[in-house]
């Protein structure tokens, strides 16, 4: 006759505790390599939408936009103001860019390339600033 794991002394529990911990990590892996998820994300792996965004607007009229405007400026990041955030002229204004790490997409740029900001448009007492959902170099 045969005996259970349990009345042999032994407990499920460790053989459950593995299974269950490589099933999430197989999860976490496949989550990773599939990419950020649906929207601009780069390669065909994220899938998306590929049409047109907002037009392209002069940093004046993002100064004179709504809050939460979607919005796409072309110019240069001119400086580092710390943390995410930077200084942005299409040469005919000046406006605050915040990009978070994702924004980047991997790419590096300087002062010297031309790059297209796409984001919404987000205001306070104090200022006006574009918070970048996506920046691409052109």
């Amino acid at each position: 006759m045969q005996t259970s794991p349990i009345s042999r002394g032994r407990s499920l529990v460790p053989a459950l505790c593995l299974t269950l911990c490589l099933l999430a990590l197989s999860l976490a892996s496949g989550a990773a390599a599939a990419g950020p998820g649906p929207g601009f994300g780069p390669g065909p792996a994220t899938g998306g939408y590929t049409g047109p965004g907002p037009a392209l607007m002069s940093v004046q009229q993002v100064l004179a936009a709504p809050h939460d405007t979607a919005v796409s400026v072309k110019g240069n990041i001119t400086r580092y103001l710390g943390r995410d955030d930077y200084s942005f002229t299409d040469g005919g204004g000046n406006v605050e860019v915040k990009i978070p790490p994702h924004a980047w997409m991997g790419q590096y740029m300087s002062a010297s390339d031309t790059v297209e900001i796409q984001g919404e448009v987000k205001k306070d007492r104090m200022n006006t600033r574009i918070h970048a959902h996506r920046i691409v170099k052109r």
